[in-house]
């Protein structure tokens, strides 16, 4: 077989020309094979950073608590109305009691207590006034469902309590000032508390008991009502 040599000799020189030719693209691109190498150890980098902080976020984003939902807040001057008619209201049941001004201000607490706990208890967070002027409060907690009726009467119990002292006050009339104005005192720095109070408009009882007032259809709309009516008188007197 005179061309088996031929063909082992090309056989033979198959791995020199291999070798040849790999040695030349070396030369010709020095950084081939390193940034091919670099590259695919960066992507391999890359997926192990994200894999990392993708359950780095994911347990952070799981563990944290929700966002507190924002309420309608309730303007002062319309809370204090609310307020003014519940005051008003028990303080003219009260006042019908004959006896001393000691089993009135009981009378007053127990009348407060029923208006201002029972019946929000049972009617959607609202009080007589509150209904009148659109407002109810509730648990500004997890559930900013009604207040259950512990937190209820621990929230009246401090209002009733500067509510009394207030009447109390306000019985002695200006006789003695200065104990009028000691007596009012805790109840204007109960709503001092609201008017500071810019972002949730939370009273000194507010914050105590967890309870947050605000806006809702539910209501009678007194104050526009009212509105309404002087805004026609107006008119029909400039006519």
């Amino acid at each position: 077989m005179p061309c088996l040599p031929l063909i082992v000799e090309v056989i033979m020189e198959v791995p020199a020309l291999i070798l040849r030719k790999y040695r030349d693209k070396q030369t010709e691109h020095p950084n081939c094979c390193t940034n091919i190498f670099s590259q695919g150890q960066g992507a391999i980098d890359n997926e192990r950073l994200a894999h990392k902080y993708s359950h780095r976020y994911q347990n952070r984003f799981m563990s944290s608590e929700p966002a507190l939902i924002r309420f309608p807040k309730v303007p002062p001057e319309r809370r204090a109305g609310a307020f003014l008619i519940d005051f008003v209201c028990v303080w003219f049941v009260s006042s019908l009691v004959v006896g001393n001004l000691a089993s009135r201000m009981v009378i007053f607490l127990v009348v407060w207590w029923l208006v201002r706990v029972l019946v929000v208890a049972r009617n959607q967070g609202q009080s007589l006034g509150r209904w009148a002027l659109d407002m109810k409060v509730i648990d500004y907690g997890k559930s900013s469902r009604i207040p259950e009726l512990m937190v209820l009467t621990k929230r009246e119990g401090i209002t009733g309590l500067f509510s009394v002292l207030a009447m109390f006050g306000l019985s002695i009339g200006v006789v003695n000032v200065i104990s009028l104005l000691l007596l009012c005192t805790p109840l204007a720095l109960d709503w001092t508390i609201v008017m500071a109070d810019t972002e949730h408009r939370q009273a000194f009882h507010d914050r105590i008991a967890g309870t947050l007032i605000i806006q809702t259809r539910r209501g009678f709309s007194l104050d526009l009502r009212l509105k309404k009516v002087l805004a026609q008188l107006s008119n029909r007197m400039r006519q």
